[in-house]
């Protein structure tokens, strides 16, 4: 009986040995696992970071040359505009001249007074 008694004994303490055991080995496959997708996000991140920094590179020479672009097309309205204003000054200027010439004309047209 006693016989029967530690062999039943030790029986359980196997079943319990390989029942924590069992628990422990799935929960370093799922350390494992686990670790395994930490390790390839790291990668891909390492592999991420490089390509964001050129996007935000060429995304900062392009604000540069939007901006600069935005001051010639300023520069180049306000030239427009000044030239506008030239052009109705010239054009008053001519006519000015025009009606002048016109008056000189009909004067020497004119037959001498007596």
């Amino acid at each position: 009986m006693k016989l029967a008694l530690l062999s039943l004994l030790v029986a359980a303490c196997r079943a319990q040995t390989a029942a924590t055991q069992s628990a422990s080995d799935s929960a370093m496959q799922a350390l494992r696992a686990e670790v395994r997708q930490l390790r390839l996000a790291l990668e891909r991140s390492t592999l991420v970071a490089p390509k964001i920094q050129m996007a935000l590179h060429r995304m900062q020479l392009q604000h540069e040359s939007v901006a600069r672009l935005s001051r010639e097309l300023a520069q180049v309205r306000r030239l427009g505009a000044r030239f506008t204003e030239e052009q109705a000054r010239f054009s008053a200027k001519l006519g000015d001249l025009s009606e002048r010439l016109n008056a000189v004309g009909r004067t020497l047209e004119s037959p001498p007074l007596k």
